[in-house]
């Protein structure tokens, strides 16, 4: 006859069979329901499984690319369990359904049939869940709305904030400590800027620093690093900036103007080449551009004979913008976004604001490129020629055709 504590061993068993599984030890992976970039998702350790829920399981199963017949050949277990694929959408069928708890499903709670039913019950607390649920939060409702959220600063107030969106000082004090393994110690020019970040994760995800901490090099004994600061590459920002793109697959930018917010931006897309780190190209040039439009000085009333200003795509651009991204690789969309916004002074006015800068080499490379592409748009209407701005997409009209000096 079954004991007590035999009992109480199975319950305990059944109750956690079949539960979405995620190694705490790899806490890179940013959010339990968004699509990350596979090289974020190779450090996870094991692939985790969940259970779908019955109501919307053909929703679930669609979001998954599996047939109804394929789950249910693999659910001989009780309950049934279901392979997720590891860049798939972890409780995606409760996310479809505006649950607000759906992120915390992995962390809380695990599904279990009853009957023909399935329920949700509440798993015991445990570090490991608790880790997750600070680290991951409140989901959001939607995943449109996901990707098109721009990472602020959270209150400090609130026990319930989302690491993912928190400050720098957050994430190092509250998620970067849960990460075991061996650690490697980064001094950015003086010893009193000193990070400790999780050595599996910086060596997989940047060729630079596995060569240093992995190969035969001083700083493979040591375990440490010092990167002397390199004016619009290296700094404090652009390294925490970095540190929080490697471990969650994203970037938080403080409150700052609209210029320097587009310094920082740059500085940290070249300090990412610097350190062969990919993926976040496309994400800094967006950014940019909605400082850019957002920024924008207002277009003239309808029906006045004011002209649109020439300066509206390069108003909170400087000099030191289109110097700095000279130093990136050919075919960077930052690069190319700076030489798109530079069009419509270059096509309308002798004098352009950047007019000396067109002369670098990498950037007057840029600006032929696109200049061939926007000469291919160029219509003549009776309301006089105009051309397709390569920056905001609008029909620009072009007053008249700048005088050409050699």
């Amino acid at each position: 006859m079954e004991s007590s504590k035999q009992r109480i061993s199975r319950d305990k068993l059944a109750k956690y069979k079949g539960t979405a599984q995620i190694s705490i030890a790899h806490l890179d992976f940013p959010h339990p329901c968004r699509q990350v970039d596979r090289k974020v998702i190779k450090q996870l350790k094991r692939d985790f499984e969940a259970i779908i829920d019955d109501p919307t399981l053909q929703a679930g199963l669609e979001k998954l690319a599996t047939s109804v017949d394929a789950f249910k050949a693999a659910s001989k277990d009780d309950p049934p369990k279901l392979h997720l694929a590891r860049d798939t959408l972890v409780d995606q069928n409760l996310l479809e359904r505006g649950d607000a708890n759906a992120g915390e499903t992995l962390a809380s709670s695990y599904y279990c049939r009853k009957g023909s039913k399935w329920e949700s019950r509440q798993r015991t607390s445990s570090p490991a869940s608790s880790a997750l649920k600070i680290a991951f939060g409140q989901p959001r409702r939607s995943l449109q709305h996901l990707d098109k959220h721009q990472s602020t600063g959270i209150s400090s107030t609130n026990p319930q904030k989302r690491l993912l969106d928190a400050p720098f000082e957050d994430f190092a004090s509250s998620l970067l400590p849960l990460y075991p393994g061996p650690q490697v110690t980064i001094r950015i020019g003086s010893a009193s800027h000193e990070y400790t970040l999780p050595k599996a994760l910086l060596c997989k995800q940047s060729p630079y620093f596995a060569a240093a901490f992995e190969g035969n090099f001083k700083e493979g004994d040591d375990q440490s690093i010092t990167l002397e600061e390199i004016d619009g590459v290296v700094s404090t920002r652009s390294f925490q900036m970095l540190s929080q793109w490697l471990c969650l697959g994203r970037v938080v930018f403080d409150e700052l103007t609209p210029e320097e917010s587009i310094t920082a931006a740059i500085e940290f897309a070249r300090l990412a080449d610097m350190c062969s780190v990919t993926g976040m190209e496309s994400l800094m040039s967006g950014h940019i551009k909605k400082v850019i439009i957002s920024s924008a000085p207002p277009p003239p009333p309808k029906g006045l004979t004011e002209t649109r200003d020439l300066d509206t795509n390069t108003h909170c651009l400087i000099s030191q913008h289109i110097i700095s991204v000279e130093s990136l690789p050919a075919g960077h969309p930052v690069r190319g976004l700076l030489a798109a916004a530079v069009i419509e002074g270059y096509f309308c006015s002798d004098d352009f604001k950047f007019s000396k800068e067109a002369e670098l080499p990498n950037f007057s490379i840029d600006l032929l490129k696109i200049i061939k592409a926007t000469l291919k748009t160029l219509t003549n209407n009776q309301g006089g020629i105009a051309f397709k701005d390569p920056f905001s997409g609008e029909m620009l009209g072009l007053e008249r055709v700048p005088d050409i000096y050699f």
